[in-house]
């Protein structure tokens, strides 16, 4: 028996989802796709072949969603008619964000922040719709948070099987300059955050670079080792804070 994914959409990122399950019989991705790597070899100077890029990125992607509509039994016109109205009702949003939600066996609870590409398409007898859609982000995510402000120097288990890189970082309680080392990566790459007076209440937003203290925000006083400042690798990763704490928030990431 295959599995029931449950498939639903919200249209703001902290909703619940409404479930396509109310007006259908089946739902799923055409084809099933995910998240693939890609990397910019440059030519070696002098030299036969090429390099790769320093890291590797993956690409967003867009795919089909097929919705097999549910037409009663028997069969009735009025039935397909009004289920046709409720999921297009759901999936007309063209160009604005919505959050596609599923159950996956092997990833419980997850979403993925998409966008209507046009509008579905039905087929002859109308009992089929094909939704094409673009993912915004190339990795589902746990839909509630995984990791609610927790010490990092304990060590943070990413359970997904994607790197995590929009966590929300809290520095407190630091005299002038805190640095948060991720020691699972070569070079113990950091994050260091320096003030005039304490480093308290200092919250850094991974996914966006910003940063706010005290509730306001503030430029000039982070430095970063890497470019992409701090990523959960997927498994174990390892901290260490130069001075003060640090809590962190995030959520496990899904090819």
């Amino acid at each position: 028996m295959a599995h029931d994914y449950a498939y639903g959409i919200r249209f703001d990122s902290e909703g619940s989802p409404t479930a396509l399950s109310t007006a259908t019989t089946n739902v799923r991705i055409l084809p099933e796709v995910f998240a693939a790597q890609h990397a910019k070899p440059t030519r070696r100077a002098n030299r036969h072949g090429t390099d790769l890029a320093s890291r590797t990125f993956y690409d967003s992607f867009a795919f089909v969603l097929q919705v097999d509509l549910d037409y009663g039994v028997p069969e009735d016109a009025d039935t397909v008619y009004a289920n046709l109205g409720t999921v297009l009702a759901r999936a007309n949003h063209n160009f604005e964000k919505v959050w596609l939600t599923r159950t996956a066996p092997d990833q419980g609870d997850v979403e993925i922040p998409i966008i209507v590409n046009r509008s579905p398409k039905t087929s002859n007898p109308r009992h089929r719709l094909r939704i094409p859609c673009f993912a915004l982000d190339p990795f589902w995510r746990d839909r509630a948070v995984t990791h609610s402000a927790v010490d990092p120097t304990s060590g943070v288990t990413n359970g997904g099987s994607a790197p995590i890189a929009d966590s929300v970082l809290v520095f407190s309680g630091a005299a002038a300059t805190a640095t948060l080392a991720h020691t699972t990566r070569p070079g113990n790459p950091g994050i260091t955050i320096a003030t005039d007076t304490t480093v308290n209440a200092v919250t850094v937003d991974c996914d966006d670079a910003s940063v706010q203290q005290l509730g306001a925000p503030v430029d000039g006083i982070m430095t970063a080792d890497l470019p992409e400042l701090l990523e959960l690798l997927s498994g174990a990763n390892t901290f260490t804070v130069s001075s003060g704490a640090v809590a962190l928030t995030a959520r496990d990431k899904w090819l």
